[in-house]
């Protein structure tokens, strides 16, 4: 039998401000009235108080009163319930424009065989997708990002990525050979004891000069097609070649450190690749996720995720079933410290196994979707850059540092988060945690809550919110105030 083939292989919500920005007024004390120079603030009923007795002011966005019951948003009409808020008088606070984070990535790169295989007429996916990656590393947008690299499958102990016979392969076989009645899957033999009922052990040969190419028989003239010749196979790869050890992916090939001053190393880095192996999704997957927890245990206040790029479903090392590989990245995502995991899908448009695959771990590791490419398009590289500029972007806006008043201690239940966006200004409501983000309205919590004696670093904006942050104009701002009474979310 002859064969010929290649080897792979609605924005916020309400307008919700107890503090409207730049009016010292905003959250003045009023004693059941609405306060005219914010335009209808319904009295606070911290203490208690008699009903309010005027009517509050037109004009201005107005504040909500959670405690009156008149108050309204966007110019309340009606004084609510009123008493004195001891805490009103500091509701001017103190701003500082929110500090995002330092965003650190550790890159999983699939370099196996199939990322030779031509996205485009003489492009390989690994010549599309290389320079875009280098482009991000360079590109005025990344500077100050922290990204370090490795690269899947590596090389077993004792192995060799191209072998000449099967002593060189520790133990597997160096594929010269193939059982005849398997093509064109390849099953690897010495002799035809090998193959039992799977009929001849026969020599395997390459399509004329291309040696990620096999074919048989060796000779035929009309199994490569474009008149290429089936050519003897003077070396081949070895079977069990690819490293199943955690800890070889653990290590980076390039430290995580700051761009630009990081990128001549892995563009170097990436230089010296090329595809060859099969795919051990599982122990490279776990290999980054374990080098991001440590890096993040070591860089408090750092956000550091793993990114892992893929065009093939796992084929080698345990596990290799996609629900026990998401799991991974669902521990990761719930661990101390917290790691996203996200993922970038090299795969043809009909390739739908390999786009569930990715969305099934980009799900569990916190991220939503995978950013799937075009493998087989000729603007894959422009899509790959893309989905890095997205993932940056993502990462980038979803936490902000918490900053320090200038003057005493921090008083949790006074921290604001305010968003700008041209002349617009909204306050973002506090949710409590994640658990409690609302589909529409969005929010913001702590990485710990304070309420059960924790310590906060840091302000964690929910999925709705960062995704409106992301995609607001460049001249958005979050800022974050100090000193006012909090504005929790409507119950």
């Amino acid at each position: 039998m002859a064969f010929g083939t290649r080897l792979s292989r609605p924005w916020l919500g309400a307008l919700v401000s107890m503090c409207a920005v730049g009016a010292v007024a905003a959250c003045s004390a009023s004693s059941g009235g609405g306060n005219e120079v914010t335009g209808g603030n319904g009295g606070s009923a911290a203490n208690g108080g008699s009903a309010g007795s005027a009517q509050g002011g037109v004009g201005g966005t107005g504040a909500v009163s959670f405690g009156g019951t008149g108050g309204l948003i966007d110019g309340g009409n009606n004084g609510g319930t009123g008493g004195f808020d001891p805490d009103a008088d500091s509701c001017a606070g103190e701003v500082t424009q929110g500090e995002r984070k330092p965003l650190d990535m550790y890159v999983m790169f699939d370099m196996s065989g199939s990322m030779g295989v031509d996205a485009a007429p003489g492009v390989t996916k690994w010549d599309a997708v290389r320079p875009a990656l280098q482009g991000f590393l360079t590109a005025p947008e990344s500077t100050g990002i922290g990204v370090g690299i490795q690269y899947f499958p590596l090389l077993a102990a004792g192995s060799a990525w191209n072998c000449t016979n099967s002593n060189q392969c520790a133990g597997g076989l160096c594929v010269l050979k193939a059982c005849s009645d398997q093509f064109p899957n390849l099953v690897p033999c010495n002799t035809v004891n090998d193959c039992g009922l799977f009929g001849s052990c026969v020599p395997l040969g390459n399509c004329g000069s291309d040696v990620n190419s096999v074919c048989a028989p060796v000779g035929d003239t009309t199994v490569c097609g474009g008149g290429d010749t089936c050519n003897t196979m003077t070396s081949s790869f070895c079977t069990n070649s690819d490293s199943c050890l955690v800890g070889d992916y653990q290590a980076p090939d390039v430290a995580i450190a700051e761009l630009p001053g990081n990128a001549a190393a892995i563009t170097a880095s990436l230089n010296a690749q090329m595809p060859r192996g099969s795919t051990p999704t599982g122990p490279a997957l776990q290999g980054a996720i374990q080098h991001a927890q440590s890096w993040a245990s070591s860089h408090a206040g750092h956000q550091v995720v793993t990114v892992l790029v893929t065009d093939g479903t796992p084929t080698s090392c345990n596990p290799t079933n996609i629900n026990q590989i998401a799991a991974l990245a669902t521990t990761a995502l719930n661990g101390t410290p917290s790691v996203q995991t996200f993922v970038i899908g090299v795969f043809e448009s009909g390739d739908t196994t390999g786009q569930s695959n990715a969305n099934t771990i980009a799900n569990a590791g916190g991220t939503g979707a995978a950013f799937v490419v075009d493998a087989a398009s000729s603007s894959l590289g422009a899509q790959f850059t893309q989905a890095l500029e997205d993932i940056r972007g993502t990462a980038l806006s979803c936490e902000y540092s918490i900053p320090m008043p200038s003057n005493g201690t921090l008083d949790y239940d006074k921290v604001n988060v305010e968003f700008k966006d041209g002349a617009n200004t909204v306050t973002v409501p506090y949710v409590g945690d994640a658990g409690s983000c609302d589909a529409t309205l969005g929010g913001w919590y702590y990485d710990v809550d304070p309420a059960g004696g924790g310590t906060p670093a840091t302000i964690v904006m929910c999925p709705v919110t960062c995704d409106q942050f992301t995609a607001a104009s460049g001249a958005a701002s979050v800022d974050v105030r100090l000193g006012c009474k909090r504005e929790d979310i409507p119950r």
